[in-house]
């Protein structure tokens, strides 16, 4: 079953019962979806980033409405940075700015948007 942590989360949240998410997601200028790729290079299993749109059409399903949302930012490193370099070359100026991606020694840092959504369940 696809969403299947929201099934399960609606299944187990009474009526008024509270959500919160707190989940890196794309920038908006990132149309070709680069930081997707960037994390599936990780041995974590990542899939993809939501944006709040997405997460507000998931959860309308299993009966959540959102209340409110916020940004944040993350920064942080990544080692073994040569990994990445052709990923980085592909991605272009902009893509790097967005995310402010720099690459010291070993090491590429990178700054990402976290989405800190609620909702409650209907």
């Amino acid at each position: 079953m696809k969403y299947k942590r929201f099934s399960e989360l609606s299944r187990v949240l009474k009526s008024k019962g509270q959500l919160f998410i707190s989940d890196p997601t794309p920038d908006k200028s990132d149309k070709d979806r680069f930081i997707d790729k960037y994390m599936q290079m990780k041995d974590d299993g990542h899939i993809k980033f939501y944006p709040a749109d997405e997460f507000v059409r998931i959860a309308q399903k299993f009966s959540f409405i959102k209340e409110s949302d916020t940004l944040t930012k993350i920064r942080f490193p990544r080692k073994d940075a040569a990994e990445y370099a052709g990923l980085l070359e592909e991605a272009g100026s902009e893509i790097l700015q967005i995310y402010e991606i720099e690459t010291v020694n070993e090491e590429i840092f990178i700054s990402e948007d976290v989405l800190n959504i609620s909702f409650e369940r209907i």
